[in-house]
């Protein structure tokens, strides 16, 4: 078996996950709930896990079992269950072993970004891609989590690097597509929505694009998840309520979040120990 030792600072563990009357660092309830959490969670990777907590460090050394050496697997496993603050805790952990891996990198800013702790999650994206600059969704997910921070300017400059990078990429397009629509900029967004249409995303969005721009469309649009056309007049009722809805102007940052898409850029691959 292999060994692996992860360390995190004791101040570091997210105490939402503990006990409220073990939420202060440096007390017996405290370490007895860290460790009790731990074992629990490792019982899930195979192998066998030693545990030390004092005031100032957790530490954790696993013996991977041979079946199931990569502990990354279980971890997404969660995060695909929506178990974002297990899973985000114990990616902090597994990156105190790989700080350079991109995948374990990658992954902890997905679910940093899902999470709402957007200025960490930029921080690790960027390095992320600093680390990988061919893998496409990570300058998805890194441009999302600028647009959801407002920072408009950047994260169009990265969707369109990651577009150009991979024309084909549906997550970039419509990310792309999104964040040009927010800027006011319709005309500019339509061919990466309209490549979306193709990939069976919702097609409200792009509804809303023909309403503003007056642009003729196909007398068909794709409906979620099924190539069965929609009328003509749904379409039209459907621009319009897009039309209303102020919440469309969320679209640009909301794409990473579709099911689909964590379901298809989670990832579990191997790392070394």
């Amino acid at each position: 078996m292999s060994r692996l030792s992860f360390s995190i600072a004791s101040a570091a563990f997210d105490r939402s996950l503990l006990p409220p009357e073990a939420g202060s660092v440096a007390t017996p309830a405290f370490r007895e709930a860290v460790s009790a959490f731990l074992q629990k969670e490792f019982q899930d990777f195979g192998g066998r896990a030693t545990i030390r907590v004092d005031d100032q460090t957790i530490l954790v050394q696993w013996d991977a079992d041979s079946k199931q050496p990569n502990p990354l697997v279980p971890i997404v496993e969660k995060l695909r269950q929506g178990r974002q603050a297990e899973g985000i805790q114990l990616l902090e952990l597994l990156l105190s072993h790989r700080p350079d891996d991109s995948v374990v990198l990658y992954n902890l800013g997905l679910a940093l970004s899902d999470a709402g702790r957007l200025e960490r999650a930029e921080a690790i994206l960027t390095r992320a891609a600093d680390l990988n600059p061919n893998d496409v969704n990570i300058k998805v997910a890194l441009g999302v989590a600028l647009g959801r921070l407002r920072r408009d300017a950047e994260a169009t400059a990265v969707l369109k690097a990651a577009a150009e990078q991979d024309p084909k990429n549906p997550w970039a397009r419509r990310n792309l597509g999104g964040i040009l629509l927010k800027a006011g900029q319709p005309e500019e967004a339509i061919p990466h929505s309209s490549m979306s249409r193709c990939n069976s995303f919702h097609p409200v969005p792009i509804l809303a694009l023909i309403w503003q721009t007056n642009t003729k469309w196909p007398g068909r649009c794709l409906s979620r998840r099924t190539d069965k056309p929609l009328p003509l007049q749904f379409q039209a009722k459907s621009a319009e309520k897009c039309r209303r809805r102020p919440a469309l102007k969320s679209f640009a940052v909301c794409g990473i979040t579709d099911y689909n898409f964590r379901q298809h850029v989670w990832t579990g691959h191997r790392i070394s120990v």
